[in-house]
């Protein structure tokens, strides 16, 4: 099987700061299209996602994943390569790191340097 994933994710072009708000949009986009791409519902990708648990322990939450896909959040990188795996696609990983590269260039040109959590 000749899979390729170089081109298949688009990259982080659109970060947008609302108030205090960061909005990962592109990001969030990619984990709910990838997601009806395969027919699931974010119940099912809840559940998929926590079986890759060795321990039965949840690693992502159903809240978490509604915030990623409105563009509300970024998952921290062990939830990032969960996803990844899940959709088998590796390149959410450099999406991810793309997004969050992109936010800290915004804070550092916009002068917000109160230390926000990215």
């Amino acid at each position: 099987m000749n899979y390729s994933v170089k081109n298949s994710i688009k990259p982080v072009k659109s970060y947008v700061l609302e108030g205090t708000k960061r909005k990962y949009s592109s990001f969030g986009d990619v984990i709910k299209s990838e997601r009806q791409q395969r027919g699931w519902t974010i119940t099912q990708l809840y559940v998929k996602l926590n079986q890759l648990s060795s321990k039965g322990n949840q690693i992502i939450s159903y809240e978490s994943l509604l915030r990623w896909e409105k563009g509300d959040g970024i998952p921290q990188i062990e939830s990032t390569v969960a996803l990844a795996n899940v959709f088998h696609k590796p390149d959410l990983i450099q999406l991810r790191v793309d997004a969050v590269e992109l936010a800290k260039r915004k804070i550092r040109v916009s002068g917000n340097s109160h230390g926000s959590k990215v």
